[in-house]
């Protein structure tokens, strides 16, 4: 089913590039864009939507999820699953376009970036520098 929650951080209305310097200045994680929101907004709808899931998951007895969302989105699900923290959070690099990423327990994932409990994800990486 499509949930509105899972859309991208909405940039605003003031160019993106003009902005970086606040986002420097501010935090990259609780910047707001100007008429938009902030990465911290977007955590917040992905926990609704996490919180929801994991409700309906029990439901059906569900074994497997597929998630198919934004880049950004994607981050902060996995922050909120694995209770990333802020720093850890601002490390991850936006997936590209159509990459897989798997939350799964740890042990049935060949080389997790991050683990929390039984949980890792794979398939995402590490900012580089510049980016």
């Amino acid at each position: 089913y499509e949930d509105p929650r899972l859309r991208e951080v909405d940039p605003g209305y003031a160019e993106y590039d003009a902005q970086i310097e606040l986002r420097r200045t501010h935090g990259w994680f609780y910047y707001r864009f100007h008429g938009g929101e902030s990465p911290a907004d977007c955590f917040d709808r992905t926990s609704s939507f996490l919180d929801s899931m994991m409700r309906q998951v029990e439901r059906k007895g569900a074994e497997h999820v597929l998630v198919v969302t934004h880049g950004l989105t994607l981050r902060c699900l996995v922050m909120r699953f694995l209770h990333l923290s802020v720093e850890q959070f601002d490390q991850l690099a936006n997936p590209n376009n159509c990459d897989v990423v798997t939350l799964a327990e740890r042990h049935a994932l060949k080389e997790p970036l991050f683990t929390s409990g039984r949980w890792g994800v794979d398939g995402l990486r590490l900012r580089q520098p510049g980016e």
